[in-house]
């Protein structure tokens, strides 16, 4: 069986311990019952995230605002730094800035089925890293160790674990700048 494209034997893992659901439903509704859910949940939020802030930066610098690409992809990443670490404020806040970034869109006409996707795994994101804080609360057994076999695992383990002591405080300074500045513009009359 594959856990993420990864043998669970190279996980180290048995099939008592493995994924407890769908694919998809892991996407939309997670739910948890062993570390592995966990796992899963968290480190799909950090990917959720990761490609949210590389496609803010990407669309960014296509608009010829590459200042704004840089800031709003930085939040995103650390949002999923954040989410991988089990925050609750960065899956929320993550949730809240794309959303308010998706109302202005709507707004100016420049909107699209994919953001309300976004948006529901974003949604799903917060339900799965409040589940999270629950687990482990009931959890007798310590988290598993990060993995850093191959580039993903270490991006998604081993980063997040070296960025989110000194990151949280970026993420945290940046969170009030972006909801504010979303608010605002959302607020404004349009042009």
């Amino acid at each position: 069986m594959l856990i993420w494209g990864i043998p669970m034997e190279t996980l180290n893992i048995s099939d008592q311990t493995a994924r407890s659901e769908s694919r998809w439903k892991t996407l939309f509704w997670p739910t948890l019952q062993n570390d592995v859910d966990v796992d899963t949940v968290t480190r799909q939020g950090f990917w959720l995230c990761a490609v949210v802030g590389v496609a803010s930066l990407l669309f960014s610098a296509m608009a010829g605002q590459l200042a704004a690409g840089i800031i709003e992809g930085s939040f995103f990443f650390l949002a999923g730094i954040g989410v991988r670490r089990r925050s609750i404020t960065a899956a929320l806040g993550a949730l809240a800035i794309y959303s308010l970034t998706t109302f202005i869109l709507l707004r100016i006409g420049q909107f699209g089925v994919v953001r309300i996707f976004m948006m529901a795994l974003l949604l799903a994101n917060v339900r799965g890293i409040w589940l999270t804080a629950r687990f482990r609360a009931e959890a007798q057994e310590p988290p598993p160790l990060p993995m850093d076999r191959t580039w993903s695992e270490r991006l998604s383990d081993r980063l997040p674990l070296a960025v989110w002591p000194w990151g949280r405080w970026l993420f945290y300074l940046l969170l009030p700048l972006m909801l504010a500045g979303s608010v605002f513009v959302l607020v404004m009359p349009p042009r």
